[in-house]
């Protein structure tokens, strides 16, 4: 028997948000768990976000799409471009081409946070370090 409700973390943007901007242009609901978490009903179709006892509506398929993200195992390299040769020639079904969009997008994911990491630790290092030019300047 599947369970009727489905839970997630709070996605990030609403765990930060402490003046509640993300949260203004939705509609609000009553809360069902009182618990901070991001709900869907499977028998309504219905996804809510629950934060300090408020409930607010939030689109189904962003809560249907991470969870495909969240249950998602990573491919190996060599099953990924096999994958990939395979629909490339019109050979797979619907699933098939599924798990390598998922894939691709997990893929696309890493490589923006790798980057946002490398950025953040540059633009650390750079505010730490003494600009040279100003200690030039004022020999």
């Amino acid at each position: 028997m599947k369970r009727r409700y489905k839970v997630l973390d709070l996605p990030k943007p609403y765990l930060h948000d402490s003046n509640g901007c993300c949260l203004n242009s939705k509609p609000e609901t009553s809360p069902v768990f009182n618990r901070d978490g991001w709900y869907y009903d499977r028998l309504k179709k219905i996804s809510w976000l629950e934060i300090d006892s408020k409930a607010y509506i939030e689109r189904t398929d962003y809560f249907v799409y991470s969870l495909k993200l969240t249950g998602a195992r990573r491919l190996e390299d060599y099953v990924y471009k096999s994958i990939g040769i395979v629909l490339s020639n019109g050979f797979g079904d619907k699933g098939l081409g599924e798990i390598y969009l998922i894939e691709q997008q997990l893929r696309i994911l890493r490589i923006i946070k790798l980057e946002a990491t490398r950025y953040r630790r540059t633009f650390i290092n750079d505010c730490r370090r003494p600009n040279r030019r100003t200690k030039e300047i004022s020999r």
